[in-house]
């Protein structure tokens, strides 16, 4: 990925072939279009739980996963940030399909995250707000951890924390 961003910058650079390990994928955006897809795959592999904390959230195709996520019986919640107005439509749609949705409790700080747990097994988390710039305009990183317990607890541990104070 660095290589890239400094050929991006015009820098004369050679950028290797990604090394393939599928323990932990990398995505960007610009100029890659790889981290809308790695989130709608989590989305899609959730059977049980889906867990998401996130600053900002406004695309449509991930608002409709998550309602279809719901439908097929998964339990989704979903943590946003309480300063950022653009996600109050997302927000409603969710809560209008059976979602629960709850604003950080906040003294102030923001709720910068941008990570998802689904199944207690897989995480997603970088740069990307859930939101077309975030995946089409703005330069991201993110990752995705499809198969790791101990690192979704990790995860979950804190989201559950933030949740209940939440409340």
């Amino acid at each position: 990925m660095f290589s890239r961003d400094l050929v991006t910058c015009g820098r004369v650079q050679v950028v290797p072939a990604p090394l393939v390990d599928p323990a932990v994928l990398v995505g960007a955006t610009l100029p890659g279009s790889e981290i809308l897809p790695m989130v709608l795959a989590t989305i899609a592999g959730a059977r049980r739980t889906l867990d998401v904390a996130m600053y900002t959230l406004t695309d449509a195709a991930v608002v409709d996963a998550m309602e279809a996520a719901l439908v097929r019986g998964v339990a989704v919640r979903v943590l946003l940030d309480p300063s950022e107005r653009p996600s109050d439509p997302s927000a409603a749609s969710l809560r209008a399909h059976g979602v629960a949705v709850r604003l950080y409790a906040s003294s102030g700080e923001k709720l910068h995250a941008k990570a998802a747990i689904a199944d207690g097994e897989a995480v997603i988390l970088g740069s990307a707000n859930w939101t077309v710039s975030g995946f089409e305009h703005n330069h991201e990183l993110d990752v995705a951890i499809p198969a790791d317990s101990a690192i979704a607890a990790a995860f979950e541990q804190q989201f559950d924390s933030d949740w209940a104070a939440s409340a």
